[in-house]
């Protein structure tokens, strides 16, 4: 059984048979984004698409408790290969470019979804 559990007013955690596997937390900024970070799914639950079931039930959740314009975050950017950069854009982000502190060495990778 698979639970999507809010806690501490901005943060969800994922239960699957009464343990947690994941985690995501956020936090409002300029009061027209939210920040999403701290994603996390156990090693051995990767790969079953309970990462995307997570980022995709927190944002039903925020957008259900505010009004905001999007999403926003830092993705890492191991080894320059877009690995996760890649995994967001399936969730409809994309590279922010207006990012005034875009991270020239590509490590880290602003991303914006809009509403």
């Amino acid at each position: 059984m698979i639970r999507f559990i809010p806690y501490n007013n901005l943060n969800m955690i994922l239960k699957k048979n009464n343990q947690i596997i994941g985690k995501i937390k956020g936090n409002l900024i300029n009061n027209n984004y939210f920040y999403m970070y701290g994603l996390i799914i156990s090693e051995k639950e990767r790969g079953y698409g309970y990462g995307l079931e997570l980022i995709h039930n927190y944002e039903n959740y925020i957008l259900s408790k505010s009004n905001i314009n999007g999403f926003k975050l830092n993705c890492p950017n191991f080894n320059k290969k877009y690995k996760l950069v890649n995994y967001y854009e399936k969730l409809n982000y994309n590279i922010d470019h207006t990012n005034n502190m875009y991270f020239h060495d590509d490590l880290t990778v602003p991303m914006i979804k809009y509403f």
